[in-house]
């Protein structure tokens, strides 16, 4: 990266290029002042520390700001790391520039992990209060921040990493909210250097490759469209740029595609006078050249949370190339490159050509919108506690992500927090619905586990796996969880199938009706259903009474008022296995247990008496939908219902399967658990697949809770690592 090294012998030349205006006597005061307090102070490079300040003050006069910002940048050290102090600046230079003095020694530290001390989010909270007061503080501390990024090399690994990682979760956010685009790209490509250096060094071979023949290419593409303009008599400067490489790196990311497939390698900047000359200058454009579907933003109207206004398009040129195209009026790319930064250039310096009055209520009206969003944090910082500010903070603004690799050292992004489940499911959803466990940099995890920055994460599948209810409260991305909702609901409606066609053909024979499939299918477009599967279906949800569709039949059939119940046949037998039932009002029913809700003893039940299958046996929060609506439709179907009691409890046999590493003793240390909570084993088996060992015990229970007891102390033995119930 290309960028002006600033020494104390340059600086004066330096900063004049950027400004002519400034006022170098009192810079060179501060400069002086500056000098003094941190004599015999180096950096971590050997240099003299006063080279740190300078820079950070060039960064500041590059931004436009005026003098006092200036020296505020010089001094912005010298209280913390030397004898000089606050009072003090007051009385070299004024109240102003000793209150930034002041804010920007009180915030030295920001915090890089959300609620790590109540310490640290008491300073970020400062940090935020002296913004609402002097913004200028916020660009001073991303100056600095800057420059400590640019000099990052000569720390260690660990410490690199550390400042990398705070500068990606604070720092660009915050220069992304201000506006600052070209000191967000700059820090973005320098975190991607020192937290990926492999994806750095990859992406400038892959830069290096394309550069050459972009750079002609590009140059011949602004011709083209500077003369169409110039037809039109449109006036503007067009400029191309090159995209960043932690930009490309996202995309690639986010969007799981090759360097290949990235739109904007090509790309070019058209800034005009006027807002009409944007919309007019896109639409000659599309004429020409065929715009690529689904990438047209239209900020200009619809800007931005951070003010940031432009169009955008990609189009395929003559050479099949995808160029992107970002249109905007002047005032929208001053705004759009320094944001309220500007405030205080046309403030300041309301002489410069290139800022004009007209511009004064917008950038006031942004300016006033970043003060605002500033303050709504401090009423979220008084709201909660210390500990807790900072996470919600990222949790409302801020929004971390992580970057993991797969096996194959492909890079996935998902949200703070995710697990390995949800890293399976971003791979692919039959990865996450056939999830056996998980490795995380070559050592075995929970599913449970929470994945850091750069892990790089290997999924064990089996074909026997199937979702649980707990993976729902283990996935934290919503669009996993959507999928293991929708597997449920899947299983739940092939089960109501299942029992709809089960009920249908039972009915059928009872009443030795000769039906064929046309009758089914005729039948299931009288009742409005897509066909057979979704009359069974509803017939085995309860969402059709089996009377209506044998009405619709045989119109002469009429069930007798009362509720018949059927005698049992070997189709429907009681299972003796099942805990039996104390049944106010009737004995020895045919029941079956609900797969929706999977009711087991000691959970609160009721009973819904269908047609066809006897008793269906819910437990009483049951969730599903149909459930519901038949309680509500046909109450007195519904039957109140007791578990025997404890003295005479049957068990419920249940299976279980336990994922291990293979070690020696783990058979003898799960019986020896079985036998101290004084469960019965049925059958016990294992077998190696891979490195894991299944596990499948067979096992006696009496309630929910001594499920919930078991399942936690397996998973206290060593070298268990999962244990699902199936």
């Amino acid at each position: 990266m290309e960028y002006p090294r600033i020494t104390r012998s340059n600086f004066q030349k330096m900063i004049l290029e950027v400004n002519p205006r400034l006022d170098m006597k009192n810079i060179n005061r501060a400069l002086d002042l500056a000098e003094r307090a941190h004599l015999d102070q180096k950096r971590a490079s050997g240099e003299d520390y006063i080279i740190h300040p300078l820079n950070v003050a060039y960064i500041i006069a590059e931004l436009g700001f005026d003098a006092q910002s200036i020296i505020a940048a010089i001094l912005h050290d010298v209280v913390e790391d030397s004898s000089l102090t606050v009072p003090e600046v007051k009385e070299f230079y004024g109240e102003e520039i000793a209150y930034l003095v002041d804010a920007l020694t009180k915030i030295t530290d920001l915090p890089e992990e959300a609620g790590k001390s109540a310490k640290k989010a008491e300073n970020y909270r400062k940090f935020l209060l002296a913004i609402t007061r002097d913004v200028r503080v916020v660009f001073i501390k991303i100056a600095d921040r800057l420059h400590n990024m640019r000099t990052l090399h000569h720390l260690k690994v660990a410490k690199r990493r550390s400042i990398a990682r705070e500068t990606l979760a604070i720092y660009i956010p915050l220069a992304n909210r201000f506006g600052l685009q070209d000191i967000k790209r700059e820090m973005e490509d320098l975190c991607l250097k020192y937290l990926y250096p492999e994806i750095y060094r990859e992406l400038h071979q892959v830069v290096k490759e394309k550069k050459s023949s972009r750079d002609s290419y590009i140059n011949e593409f602004i011709s083209t469209v500077y003369n169409l303009l110039e037809v039109e008599e449109i006036e503007a400067d067009i400029n191309g740029r090159s995209k960043h490489f932690w930009s490309i790196f996202r995309k690639k990311v986010q969007r799981n595609i090759t360097y290949d497939e990235i739109n904007d390698y090509y790309a070019i900047r058209i800034i005009t006078s006027q807002v009409e000359d944007c919309f007019t200058a896109l639409g000659i454009i599309n004429t020409v050249f065929q715009p690529l579907p689904l990438t047209y933003k239209d900020y200009i109207t619809q800007p931005k949370s951070n003010g940031y206004q432009s169009l955008h398009q990609v189009v395929i040129s003559a050479e099949n190339k995808k160029v992107e195209i970002q249109i905007r009026t002047r005032e929208m790319h001053i705004y759009a490159e320094e944001g309220p930064a500007a405030h205080w250039k046309y403030k300041e310096f309301a002489h410069l050509e290139h800022i004009d009055s007209s511009s004064r209520p917008r950038l006031d009206k942004a300016f006033d919108e970043q003060v605002t969003w500033l303050r709504e944090l401090i009423t979220l910082y008084r709201q909660d506690n210390p500990e807790n500010f900072i996470h919600s903070l990222k949790e409302k603004f801020f929004k971390d992500k992580i970057i993991v690799k797969t096996p194959d050292s492909d890079y996935l992004e998902l949200p703070l927090g995710s697990t390995p489940l949800d890293f399976a499911f971003a791979v692919h959803s039959e990865v996450g619905l056939h999830c056996l466990s998980a490795k995380v940099n070559g050592r075995h995890v929970s599913l449970r586990y929470q994945l850091q920055d750069g892990d790089q994460i290997a999924i064990v599948t089996a074909r026997n796996v199937r979702p649980s209810k707990d993976w729902l409260e283990i996935l934290t991305t919503p669009r996993a969880q959507q999928r293991v909702r929708a597997w449920f609901r899947q299983r739940e409606t092939e089960d109501a199938v299942i029992l709809g066609k089960s009920i249908f053909e039972k009915e059928i024979r009872k009443h030795d009706l000769h039906i064929t499939d046309q009758d089914v299918l005729t039948l299931a477009q009288s009742l409005k259903l897509s066909g057979a599967l979704a009359l069974y279906a509803d017939l085995g949800q309860g969402n059709i009474l089996i009377d209506k569709a044998l009405d619709i039949l045989q119109p002469t059939h009429k069930q007798p008022e009362s509720i018949s119940l059927p005698a049992q046949d070997k189709d429907f037998s009681v299972d003796a296995s099942q805990p039996f039932i104390e049944i106010q009002g009737l004995e020895n029913l045919m029941m079956h247990f609900a797969h929706c809700c999977n009711p087991l003893p000691g959970d609160d039940i009721i009973g819904y008496i269908t047609r066809g299958r006897g008793l269906s046996v819910h437990r009483q929060d049951c969730a599903n939908p149909a459930f519901q609506q038949l309680r509500q439709k046909e109450p007195h179907r519904i039957m109140h219902l007791l578990w025997q009691k404890p003295d005479k409890t049957l068990n419920q046999v249940i299976r279980l399967l336990l994922i291990a590493l293979p070690r020696p003793r783990l058979n003898y240390d799960i019986t020896t658990l079985l036998s101290q909570q004084k469960i019965k084993t049925h059958t016990s088996s294992s077998q190696l697949s891979g490195d894991h060992e299944h596990i499948t015990l067979v096992v006696e229970v009496t309630d929910r809770k001594q499920i919930k007891n078991l399942t936690s102390a397996l998973l206290k033995i060593n070298s268990i690592l999962e244990v699902y119930q199936i």
